[in-house]
This record gives C-alpha cells, structure tokens and sequence, in this order.
C-alpha cells in the first residue's frame, strides 16, 4: 500500500509541474510580440494545464483532507483564477494584464511548493 501512495505522490507533483509549465507556455504566448496570432495556441495550452492540474486536484482530494496542504490548496485556487481569467479576457476581447497578474500569483505559489514537489518526485 505504502508504494501505491508514494506512486500517487509522484503522479501529483508530475501534473502539478507538467501544469504549471503548460500555464507558462500560454502566458508567454499571450504575451508575445505577436500575441493575437498565437491565442489559439496559449488556449491550447491552457488546456493542457488545466487538464494537468484538475487531475492532480482530483488525486490530491482522495489523499486528503481539506486545509492538509495550504499551500496547495492555494496553488490550485490560484490556477483556477488564472485560468478563468485568461479565459475571459479571451472572450470579451480585454487586455491581458490581469492575465499577467494571476499568472505571477500562480509563478509565486508554484515556487512555494518546490520542497515539497521535490520530494514528492524522490
């Protein structure tokens, strides 16, 4: 049992981090000099992220119990607010500067995790 719950562990901080540099992808294509061309491709990655991170949520919530991990639980909220933002802005055609702020958030709490993501991954 105890290998099954480690495996788990490791799969958690796999999608966490494949998650987040999904998220940095489709920041720094929104933000590139030819930002509008790309959208197509930052939406595919935030797809991609999104789809990394509710399953690392979804198995970090058979683990646990609320409030056992703030600062992952922060990580996850903080996605979500990214995600929704960006999604957003992408349909009422506004600019991307809160896009930029939650992805900061999201950067901020992501390297807050980096100890225990490490040695999650051992």
């Amino acid at each position: 049992m105890d290998n099954r719950f480690d495996h788990q562990l490791k799969t958690i901080a796999f999608f966490i981090s494949e998650g987040f540099h999904a998220s940095r992808l489709c920041h720094e294509l929104i933000f590139a000099e030819n930002g509008k061309d790309n959208m197509n491709l930052a939406l595919t990655f935030l797809n991609q992220a999104n789809t990394f991170i509710t399953s690392a949520k979804t198995l970090y919530a058979q683990l646990s119990s609320e409030g056992e991990s703030q600062e992952l639980e922060t990580f996850f909220h903080q996605f979500m607010v990214f995600n929704n933002e960006v999604l957003t802005n992408v349909r009422t055609n506004h600019s991307h500067q809160w896009s930029d702020i939650e992805f900061k958030q999201l950067e901020e709490s992501f390297d807050s995790l980096t100890d225990l993501l490490n040695a999650w991954a051992k």
